[in-house]
């Protein structure tokens, strides 16, 4: 099926997947002022689904879910969510300092948004520019870094059945956290918890797979040896084995170890 094939094939699954369920109120206007998309770029996103509260140029406020896929630059370097609208069905741009506050889906309300996109996105320097009080979390956006790619494919087979239990999102963050122990971070109690955060958004689309998957070609063999068996791991955490899980993990093995997995 080839990379490309395989990236195709899971983004499709993952878009036609509902976001999770929530007792937010969501809410659009009928009309409001868009922004206009960045002229560069700060950096890519994997795909982090969240709700913002957040305000137009008309000072119109809405509450919506989105799902980031790039961070650009926009009128004096204020940094833009580039970002799919579930409400409106379409790629819109946020502007950050236009963002009163993030929401999960479970409900919890984060009002400092600067610490929310970096817990969630690392560590852009545009970020930090917006305030001169904040402070820059390199050790996490180490630990993002080092976990990206692994979490972007885990998420992806995590999806494939159209569902996403919680013993999966359990086992993903396992494995996040051995892989950056690994590489060499000591994770603290509340990055644990973040980075399980983290995972538990992610709804990578084709490109972000597709790159993972290119870039994880060039890990080695011990590495991708590790993740294909997470990924057998996460297929058996809900107690049952989906033929598109299996099919979706062994395409993957075919192309990171060069044959299917046994599993």
């Amino acid at each position: 099926m080839g990379l490309s094939g395989i990236a195709l094939e899971v983004a499709n699954l993952i878009e036609s997947r509902p976001l999770p369920a929530t007792n937010i109120v969501l809410l659009v206007p009928d009309d409001e002022v868009e922004e206009q998309f960045g002229d560069g770029s700060y950096g890519y996103a994997e795909g982090q689904s969240f709700i913002i509260e957040y305000m137009d140029a008309a000072k119109k406020a809405s509450r919506r879910p989105i799902t980031v896929f790039s961070i650009d630059a926009g009128a004096n370097g204020v940094p833009i969510l580039k970002a799919r609208c579930h409400l409106r069905k379409s790629t819109r741009a946020f502007r950050i300092d236009r963002i009163k506050c993030c929401i999960d889906f479970d409900g919890e309300i984060f009002d400092d948004v600067l610490v929310y996109l970096v817990d969630n996105f690392g560590m852009h320097p545009a970020f930090a520019a917006m305030s001169s009080s904040f402070e820059p979390k390199n050790s996490w956006a180490a630990v993002l870094d080092a976990v990206r790619d692994d979490a972007i494919i885990l998420a992806a087979v995590a999806h494939s059945d159209g569902q996403y239990h919680p013993s999966e999102a359990d086992m993903v963050t396992e494995y996040l956290c051995k892989l950056a122990e690994r590489k060499g971070a000591m994770l603290a109690p509340a990055e644990v918890l973040a980075l399980s955060r983290y995972a538990n958004k992610l709804r990578p689309n084709y490109d972000r797979i597709f790159h993972a998957l290119s870039r994880l070609q060039q890990a080695g063999t011990a590495h991708c040896e590790r993740l294909i068996r997470a990924c057998v791991e996460v297929m058996d955490a809900d107690g049952s084995r989906k033929p598109q899980e299996r099919q979706l993990i062994n395409e993957i093995s075919i192309e990171l170890l060069g044959a299917a997995t046994t599993a």
